[in-house]
């Protein structure tokens, strides 16, 4: 089986590395990693910026925007009540939950390494159709999941087709660990 995959960006390239598929996700939660808390959601909450958006306070809307939600310190909380200058962003868990907007899309294949990269699905489609296949923060984006998927499915628990789709229809964080864990081998020709 063979398949397209989106990698890193230049400036966030995917690793070279080697690991063993354990899991089939279905309806995943995107956990955010630091990296993209850092330098890309932290700029957005400056102050000043919600100033120039005509109020006081924060500019939280990235979190509304991307159907985002915070933790700190275990529980959840507003992202819109919180001093950003006392808390550090990189102290807090932020997710998004399954769903059509989750950009981890409605599959994600596992393999557990120091990195945090696995392959996934994408909402963006329309990347695949650019001529350069480097738009990711490092993971990579599987163009056909449900196929992948329904093969490795097939071959490792025996599964059919219908069943696999059905997973990806209904899938709310539907975790799948693999009976013959599937070497992943992550290279650049």
């Amino acid at each position: 089986h063979e398949e397209r995959v989106i990698t890193g960006l230049v400036d966030k390239q995917t690793p070279i590395f080697s690991n063993e598929m354990q899991t089939i996700v279905f309806g995943p939660y995107w956990n955010m990693p630091t990296s993209i808390k850092v330098e890309e959601i932290r700029p957005y909450l400056r102050e000043e910026a919600a100033w120039f958006f005509g109020g006081g306070g924060w500019n939280t809307s990235v979190f509304e925007r991307h159907g985002l939600r915070v933790r700190y310190a275990g529980r959840e909380i507003d992202p819109s009540a919180v001093d950003w200058n006392r808390i550090d962003i990189r102290n807090t868990e932020i997710y998004q939950p399954p769903g059509p907007g989750n950009v981890l899309g409605r599959v994600k294949f596992v393999f557990p390494n120091k990195h945090d990269v696995y392959m996934h699905d994408t909402p963006q489609k329309f990347l695949f159709a650019k001529p350069v296949w480097a738009e990711s923060h490092g993971c990579m984006r599987v163009q056909n999941p449900d196929q992948l998927a329904a093969v490795l499915l097939r071959q490792d628990q025996g599964w059919i087709q219908a069943r696999t789709m059905s997973a990806i229809e209904t899938g709310y964080d539907q975790q799948v660990p693999l009976r013959q864990r599937i070497p992943v081998y992550i290279t650049y020709f």
